[in-house]
């Protein structure tokens, strides 16, 4: 029996084994050199042409149906790796989001805990150093409140995942 790859092969021209896959001629337009990439994964088929073709216009001038278990095109599996992708930075914001919640809460204490020691206790305490303190904690408490709101925000969620590593130092920042 030929598979189904084969199968595929034989109707294309200039056919040459590249990597994991195989470069043709692509049927839909007039190819001098061969920019079709053919390859199969999973027991799926996946095709690319770099000169641009549609996926189903490549299925067609191949007699194939599109509707078969068996075919994926790149941009299926391009589609594929976007959610994935997507999911991981969701899965991400939202841990982080906890822990910003978290960081904010000890924050919170924090500055409760100098505001009443500077309230009950101004003659035994350092005025200086528990004023410099709660103005730390509200600075602190301003950036992570902002972080929480981007991490909320799509756009933004993809630009914090880039500085993830930034993010990070911030969040595990401890005063």
């Amino acid at each position: 029996m030929v598979s189904v790859i084969d199968a595929v092969l034989e109707k294309l021209d200039k056919v040459r084994r590249c990597g994991n896959g195989w470069t043709a001629r692509c049927p839909v337009h007039e190819d001098k050199n061969p920019s079709l990439s053919i390859c199969e994964r999973s027991g799926k088929l996946l095709v690319h042409c770099h000169a641009g073709c549609d996926y189903r216009d490549i299925f067609t001038a191949l007699g194939i149906a599109r509707n078969k278990p068996w075919i994926r095109t790149a941009e299926y599996q391009k589609r594929q790796h976007i959610k994935k992708a997507e999911q991981i930075i969701e899965n991400w914001a939202e841990q982080t989001a906890m822990r910003v919640s978290l960081h904010m809460q000890e924050i919170g204490q924090r500055q409760r805990f100098a505001e009443m020691v500077l309230q009950e206790f101004p003659a035994d305490v350092d005025v200086k150093l528990l004023t410099e303190e709660i103005r730390i904690c509200r600075r602190e408490w301003i950036l992570l409140e902002t972080l929480g709101d981007d991490l909320e925000n799509p756009a933004a969620k993809l630009e914090l995942w880039k500085s993830r590593h930034a993010v990070e130092g911030v969040v595990n920042a401890r005063g």
